[in-house]
């Protein structure tokens, strides 16, 4: 399980009584259900009226190949990386608010964000005189994205809403500091101020 109509629907503030029906239908035709967090399983039990005796969680797994267990190299540009699809509900847009609230403080820091979406929308968030320390890439292999986690100071995913969040592990996985989001299934992969931080995505002034 990871995710469904109603779940979206649910994170946009109300299902539709017909995507509840239709899932709640499609749900049970099931006989077991293997949510990839607590957070899903809690919400399929909950919303979608599965039994707790025929629910296990078990988390995604990342490939061994992506961990850097010893992560020498130095940071020659500062910068600050997002990873994900650029939407408001992925945190993007909250991330390039609070960078135009804190880029006059810290004036060598950049701001790169991966990932496909609305970018026309991201580049409008931008103050202009930022425009030339934010920096679109789009889609990028996933060599390419272990090496941007490589090269970047820290890390904000600062998404509404996550049924597991596979980036949070493989930024963490590469030794990076992570700022994530509080909402949804962030609390299962960071605790707070051990690990990470955690945010409220649509707190500008707490991502800052």
């Amino acid at each position: 399980v990871h995710g469904s109509s109603s779940f979206i629907e649910y994170h946009q503030g109300k299902i539709n009584p017909l995507t509840l029906t239709n899932d709640r239908k499609n749900f049970r035709r099931a006989n077991f259900f293997l949510p990839v967090s607590n957070y899903a399983s809690s919400f399929i039990k909950e919303q979608l009226d599965i039994p707790d005796n025929i629910v296990e969680v078990i988390y995604n797994p990342i490939d061994s190949v992506f961990f850097n267990k010893k992560n020498t190299k130095q940071v020659s540009i500062q910068s600050i990386l997002f990873i994900g699809k650029i939407t408001e509900e992925k945190g993007a847009f909250s991330l390039i608010k609070a960078f135009n609230k804190i880029a006059d403080q810290y004036e060598n820091i950049k701001l790169i964000m991966i990932g496909g979406g609305d970018l026309k929308k991201g580049r409008s968030l931008v103050q202009k005189r930022y425009n030339n320390r934010v920096e679109f890439t789009g889609y990028l292999d996933r060599k390419i994205i272990a090496t941007q986690i490589d090269k970047c100071t820290f890390a904000v995913v600062p998404s509404y809403y996550e049924t597991f969040g596979m980036v949070a592990i493989e930024i963490m996985s590469r030794g990076k500091a992570l700022i994530y989001t509080r909402k949804s299934a962030g609390l299962e992969i960071i605790e707070d101020k051990i690990n990470g931080l955690l945010v409220d995505p649509k707190d500008i002034d707490e991502i800052c």
